[in-house]
């Protein structure tokens, strides 16, 4: 890679945070051979429903949950919400549960027993499918999932690394799958609920070490403004409401994803983050380390 370097060209950014953004952009401008990640390419972000089955890449009256990165990003909670909800465990709904492909479902005997010991840990004792509305089943699963990414976070995160092959099923693996599918999935709806309040938002944060801080302003997912941090706390103009989700491409997506590990970043570090999200409404630390806690 190095040998097909013909030129450096430097450019000096007030902070790492805004190195960061400038990177996601210029990759998606210069398109470099080796950085595809963040090749934007026309890959859209996708919504769905209050049922996390439907899926769009266009926010309208029913898809309204979103961005998401996939269409089947939602998919594990579509099905263990069917699943808890006393429907039946075909094939398809075993391998959404477990995020797999169809064609990697666990065997029917294998699933019962991992999704009977699931129910069991999370849903209130339950051994059996619960025979309440979907609205309940929903209210179940997600509260299920909370627990577990709770859990996670106290623990730190479990090594992921699976060493059985994808057919070896067995009821353990089966838990162990349903888990991890349910925690991940959760955390991607979480991360969707936090775009959508940072894509219009005010931000000031200082560096660990850094001098002075940096104010960001954004409308619609872009970077407004960005300038040296005023003595007073920022104001969003008046009559300001958020944009359409509907514009919510991809570019935005990566956007304020970057940021929102940034920002992270920085508090771990030992800096500082004050998020605004209405005109003189800041967002306390608590709801700070839930958020980035949670996505």
């Amino acid at each position: 890679m190095l040998t097909q370097v013909s030129d450096i060209v430097v450019t000096q950014t007030p902070s790492a945070l805004e190195a960061a953004l400038l990177e996601n952009e210029s990759i998606k401008s210069l398109r470099p051979p080796y950085n595809v990640q963040l090749t934007a390419d026309e890959r859209p972000t996708w919504f769905t429903d209050a049922h996390f089955s439907g899926a769009s890449a266009l926010f309208d009256a029913e898809h309204r949950v979103g961005p998401l990165p996939t269409p089947l990003a939602l998919s594990s909670l579509a099905a263990l919400v069917a699943l808890v909800n006393g429907e039946a465990p075909e094939r398809s709904r075993r391998a959404s549960a477990v995020a797999a492909a169809d064609r990697w479902a666990p065997d029917e005997a294998s699933f019962a027993l991992g999704f009977a010991e699931l129910a069991r840990r999370h849903f209130a004792g339950i051994a059996a499918p619960l025979s309440s509305r979907e609205a309940a089943a929903r209210q179940a699963v997600l509260a299920a999932a909370k627990r577990l990414v709770a859990a996670s976070r106290s623990a730190g995160e479990a090594d992921e690394t699976d060493e059985e092959g994808p057919k070896m099923w067995n009821p353990e693996r089966v838990t162990r799958h349903l888990e991890r599918a349910l925690s991940r999935a959760y955390r991607l709806l979480r991360r969707a609920m936090w775009l959508r309040r940072l894509e219009n938002s005010a931000i000031v944060y200082r560096e660990p070490d850094a001098p002075i801080a940096r104010l960001l302003t954004l409308r619609a997912g872009e970077i407004a403004q960005a300038t040296d941090a005023p003595l007073e706390p920022p104001l969003l103009a008046p009559g300001d409401a958020p944009a359409a989700a509907m514009g919510f491409d991809r570019a935005k997506y990566d956007r304020l994803r970057v940021l929102s590990t940034e920002l992270d970043r920085i508090r771990q570090g030992g800096g500082s983050v004050a998020i605004y999200v209405a005109p003189q409404r800041r967002l306390a630390e608590r709801v700070l380390d839930g958020i980035f806690g949670w996505t």
